[in-house]
């Protein structure tokens, strides 16, 4: 795959080309973090949430606990 080369505004923004989102699985909801390495690479990587971190988000339903 090419480099693709991206912009960083003022505030710290780069937009993820849709192509990399599309590799990543990552939509317009998803949430990215960064791991940095001590050599210096950054990876870029989706996150993904299993049922047990959404847990206390929503309260519990009413005589359903």
């Amino acid at each position: 795959m090419q480099p693709i080369t991206r912009a960083v505004t003022s505030n710290g923004r780069v937009t993820i080309p849709k192509r990399i989102r599309e590799l990543l699985g990552i939509d317009a909801t998803g949430k990215v973090t960064f791991v940095v390495d001590e050599s210096g690479p950054v990876e870029l990587r989706p996150i993904s949430y299993q049922w047990e971190d959404l847990r206390g988000i929503v309260p519990p339903v009413p005589g359903k606990e």
